[in-house]
């Protein structure tokens, strides 16, 4: 029975899709191309060089050149070229023409205009209106209207005559002159300021003194306004009261002290307070000291310490107290309303554990056999092997994790994030499903969540 040989193929595209690490000889034919690769047992498909029989270029005999075959011989014509010789009779024939460049002027007519000066010896020359040639202004097309005095002449010295026009140094100049009756704006006052133009054109008094910056004062008779110097009673003292006013207005200090609900004894007492004095109506010392805190040793070592920032005060023994360094690093730990807060304070919110498979195979990866705290899968990142392909699912029990299931791997690093079924509780079992694997090699990835 005769024997009959298949070796591995499949489309181009599903090749480069598969991109798989042929055995060493191993043969790989692509379906659509009819090209053909050889395995070395080490590199991927995508990176193999076609067999050279195959049509994939690197060389094999040539069949034919230009349509011919055998000893081929090429003339320019084969190629697109002119016959020999075409260039240099056209660079002979543009040296041998009497005028090949016609749009510039002969060396003759140059020399003929550098003799005369003249315009009209210039072998073609452009045509010029007359006003180029006479210098006139009459001759002039499309020339202004000038007024009587352009077309007169200024006399060489002195005063000018009639029909000329008169000059800056004519001493008729200087003789008196009936000036005519004319006006200006404000405006046109040459030395003129923008403050003093808006005085001058102020439709009255009052938008004057408005330009001015002056109030309704300054329209009142000096007598309107008190002295410099001047006087007012306490009740003229607006912002006085009733009690303030007593005590300004009392006329010794007994009248003070009675204003301000000062008991005062029955006694009299000398001018230097010497002798016995009666002291009835005042507090006994006991009754001033019942009203506050007793020495007590405690707040007296507080007392003794010296504040300073970050610092906390504490006892290290019976009526002994110093300060401890208390940060404000420390105090947003003791702000915080609970563990979850305190540990977002420390940073310790987001979890990471990062997975490396040498030669990942379809099978369960078990990642957390049982938690011991509970935490949320937030992503998976930097996932990807290093050859070949295969797909990866995350689980918690044996159920997908929304968003990192079915997720292909390659080559190509990428990061995916969980949207739902992504809560672990204590005691909970988070694994990692392969399948499809194709040839792959170190698989890697990093697993987050936040607690």
């Amino acid at each position: 029975m005769a024997v009959r040989i298949q070796i591995r193929r499949g489309a181009a595209a599903e090749w480069t899709a598969a991109n798989p690490v042929l055995l060493a000889g191993e043969l790989g034919l692509e379906t659509d191309t009819l090209k053909v690769k050889a395995g070395d047992g080490a590199v991927a498909w995508n990176s193999l060089a076609y067999l050279p029989s195959s049509g994939g270029g690197g060389g094999g005999a040539v069949s034919s050149v230009n349509g011919q075959t055998g000893a081929v011989s090429l003339a320019p014509a084969d190629v697109g070229a002119d016959p020999a010789g075409t260039g240099a009779a056209a660079v002979a024939g543009h040296v041998a023409a009497s005028n090949p460049h016609s749009q510039y002027a002969l060396a003759t007519s140059l020399a003929a205009v550098a003799a005369s000066g003249a315009y009209a010896d210039l072998t073609g020359r452009p045509a010029m209106s007359t006003v180029a040639t006479s210098g006139a202004y009459s001759d002039l097309t499309g020339r202004p209207t000038l007024g009587t005095a352009a077309a007169l002449n200024a006399p060489a010295s002195g005063d000018a005559a009639t029909g000329e026009v008169v000059k800056g140094s004519d001493t008729r100049l200087s003789d008196a002159r009936t000036p005519t009756t004319h006006t200006h704006a404000a405006s046109q006052i040459s030395d003129s300021t923008a403050a003093g133009r808006t005085l001058l054109t102020a439709a009255d008094a009052a938008a004057q003194r408005t330009a001015l910056g002056l109030g309704t004062a300054a329209t009142q008779a000096s007598t309107a306004f008190a002295a410099a110097s001047h006087t007012h009673p306490a009740s003229q003292i607006s912002d006085s009261t009733a009690a303030g006013r007593a005590l300004l207005t009392a006329t010794d200090a007994a009248a003070q002290r009675t204003a301000m609900g000062v008991p005062a004894g029955s006694g009299t007492t000398s001018g230097t307070n010497t002798g016995d004095q009666d002291l009835s109506g005042y507090a006994t010392t006991a009754a001033v000291v019942a009203g506050y805190q007793p020495l007590d040793a405690e707040l007296t070592a507080i007392a003794g310490l010296t504040s300073a920032a970050d610092r906390l005060p504490y006892f290290t023994g019976s009526g002994a107290a110093a300060l401890a360094t208390f940060t404000a690093a420390g105090r947003a730990l003791v702000d915080d309303a609970d563990a979850a807060a305190q540990r977002a304070t420390l940073g310790l919110s987001t979890i990471a554990r990062s997975v490396f498979v040498n030669t990942p195979v379809d099978g369960t990866l078990v990642v957390e056999a049982k938690a011991a705290f509970a935490f949320t899968i937030a992503q998976v990142r930097g996932l990807k092997t290093s050859s070949g392909s295969l797909s990866l699912a995350v689980q918690v029990n044996g159920t997908n994790v929304t968003g990192l299931s079915g997720l292909s791997v390659t080559t190509s690093a990428q990061d995916a994030s969980a949207t739902a079924a992504n809560a672990v509780s204590v005691g909970d079992r988070v694994t990692v499903v392969i399948s499809s694997s194709s040839g792959p090699a170190n698989l890697e990835f990093t697993l987050s969540a936040t607690r």
